[in-house]
């Protein structure tokens, strides 16, 4: 009994300058975004202390730029 090949995690950070309601000025602000397969599928994770923006199509933007990310990188995803 042997595992399929697959992506097992992928993950990406994005940074972002503090925003003007940040309480450390002098700060940043990280996401994360990542993938886990544990072989029931892939499922996604955000992880985050603070992340600011001004509409939701600002985050969706960065959810689509790591999707585009991880299709590169797991040549086993078949696009829907």
């Amino acid at each position: 009994m042997g595992l399929d090949n697959h992506l097992f995690k992928f993950s990406a950070e994005f940074v972002q300058d503090a925003d003007d309601c940040s309480p450390d000025q002098d700060s940043y602000n990280v996401l994360n975004i990542s993938t886990e397969d544990g072989g029931g599928g892939k499922f996604f994770v955000i992880e985050t202390n603070r992340w600011a923006f001004d509409k939701v199509d600002d985050l969706l933007e960065l959810v689509n730029r790591f999707n585009a990310m991880l299709d590169e990188n797991d040549p086993g995803i078949v696009p829907e």
